[in-house]
């Protein structure tokens, strides 16, 4: 039986396999192709396909999405309790239409073009991948294990929010592949919460009768000078406990400007923030 400590090493066919999964659309909420990408890199891994699973998480989110989670199963060969490893499938919008280019010499993959390239999190999706392939390949013990691809993590984290926890299979611990070095763990972290306020003014001639408007523009601006003045915004810091804040989405009624004209007092603003 092969051990881990003597693992064959393939550095082609990784970066091969990451080079397919970072070339292949799926910006958040629209993953249909990256989740059949992956259902068939599992299989050519040697997972069953009868132990793959497309989940309906997507039916239950607020936000329209293409398709559910993809959940993966590897019955136990070896003692030990229940594990699980998760990665999400979905990228920034930045990433649509990206076209990754290995330079060998460097070991370094980047864009061709003016897209981002979708690290985040293709490359999580590769190393739960080439787990499996390992493990099953070099027939090396282990206690049953659950892999997890969500949807739409970039965009709040709604495949995870709605997923079915009797796809965990009595996992008892976790552990998500996203970002930072491959040595570094994190076993804590703040929570995100985001939040939407609309704020209701009254529509008037800012030029004719401007005391008689009530702009909500102005209400949104007084109110976030008030968070700023409080240390609110950005990094925040209280006593050992720290976080962040910020405000990433200010519109109009239609998701667009706040407002349609100079000459008009704003009587309607959407603020969006975590």
């Amino acid at each position: 039986m092969t051990t881990a400590r003597h693992l064959p090493h393939d550095p082609s066919r990784a970066s091969g396999l990451l080079m397919r999964l970072l070339a292949c659309d799926g910006v958040t909420g629209e993953e249909s192709a990256i989740a059949a990408l992956v259902i068939e890199e599992l299989v050519a891994a040697g997972v069953p396909r009868s132990a793959i699973v497309q989940d309906d998480a997507h039916t239950r989110m607020e936000l329209s999405s293409a398709c559910g989670n993809i959940w993966a199963y590897l019955p136990g060969t070896g003692p030990g309790e229940p594990l699980m490893f998760s990665t999400h499938m979905d990228t920034v919008p930045l990433c649509r239409g990206a076209v990754p280019v290995l330079n060998v010499d460097e070991g370094v993959i980047r864009p061709a073009g003016v897209t981002a390239l979708g690290g985040d999190n293709r490359t999580g999706c590769a190393v739960l991948i080439n787990l499996a392939a390992a493990l099953l390949e070099n027939k090396l013990p282990h206690p049953p294990i659950t892999f997890l691809f969500t949807v739409r993590e970039e965009s709040g984290l709604h495949g995870a929010r709605h997923l079915d926890p009797q796809y965990f299979r009595g996992a008892t611990m976790g552990f998500n592949v996203d970002g930072g070095a491959p040595g570094r763990m994190v076993i804590g972290a703040v929570g995100a919460q985001r939040w939407e306020a609309t704020v209701t003014g009254f529509a008037s001639h800012a030029g004719v009768h401007p005391d008689r408007g009530v702009s909500s523009t102005m209400i949104v601006a007084l109110a976030l000078s008030e968070i700023y003045a409080g240390s609110w915004f950005g990094k925040v810091v209280r006593g050992d406990r720290e976080g962040s804040s910020n405000v990433g989405v200010v519109a109009g009624p239609t998701g667009g400007s706040v407002g349609e004209a100079t000459n008009v007092v704003t009587d309607y603003a959407m603020v969006r923030g975590e």
